[in-house]
């Protein structure tokens, strides 16, 4: 299922975005990939993910997103009026700023992220994919 909806975010990916994706993909490690329900809860992580957030499966469905990325403690993770994610996010992300994020172990680090809305029949699903950099 999430791999599903991870082929699924890759291909609505804004072509400009697709480009740094496939560069960023090259490197040996990859990146990490979320998923995340409409709410901001993860859902699901592919390895990466669970190795460089420091969560083991269980707490996976759990956490908020807002305790990963500490930008959204204070920004609203979806545009109320479109159900899609925040176009101040989208913006950030495909200028590769810099997002602060904390594993579950507490250590801090800065991650270039990127955002994809993936729609499906029953049920929204936002995919976060992370570069530490």
């Amino acid at each position: 299922m999430i791999t599903q909806f991870i082929k699924q975010a890759e291909k609505n990916q804004h072509p400009a975005v697709q480009t740094r994706r496939d560069h960023l993909h090259c490197s040996p490690d990859g990146y990490a990939t979320l998923i995340l329900s409409d709410t901001g809860m993860i859902v699901g992580a592919n390895r990466a993910g669970k190795k460089l957030l420091d969560i083991s499966s269980k707490q996976t469905y759990r956490l908020h997103i807002s305790q990963i990325i500490l930008a959204l403690t204070k920004t609203d993770l979806l545009d109320k009026h479109e159900k899609r994610v925040n176009t101040y996010l989208r913006f950030l992300s495909r200028i590769g700023y810099r997002f602060k994020l904390r594993d579950l172990s507490g250590a801090e680090f800065f991650g270039e992220l990127f955002f994809s809305d993936i729609d499906s029949p029953h049920q929204h699903r936002i995919a976060v994919k992370i570069q530490p950099v």
